[in-house]
């Protein structure tokens, strides 16, 4: 999860001009959007992608991270 979270936040640093392998195919337009999400939320990608990785490795229904279902 470390390995993760350092390389979510190199993407960060670089910002989404920066190509890169690691990071091409269907991911990398969905982590972007998520990023700018994020931006013009004020919230922190980095917490946000965590969240959802741990869900996902935990197995866990996925977080509703930008609070889009209705209680």
């Amino acid at each position: 999860m470390q390995r993760l979270k350092q390389s979510f936040k190199s993407l960060l640093e670089k910002g989404a001009d920066t190509p890169s392998e690691r990071y091409s195919g269907r991911c990398q337009p969905r982590v972007l959007s998520v990023i700018e999400t994020c931006k013009k939320r004020g919230l922190s990608a980095l917490d946000v992608i965590s969240e959802i990785v741990t869900a996902v490795t935990e197995r866990k229904p996925y977080p509703d991270v930008f609070n889009l279902t209705s209680d």
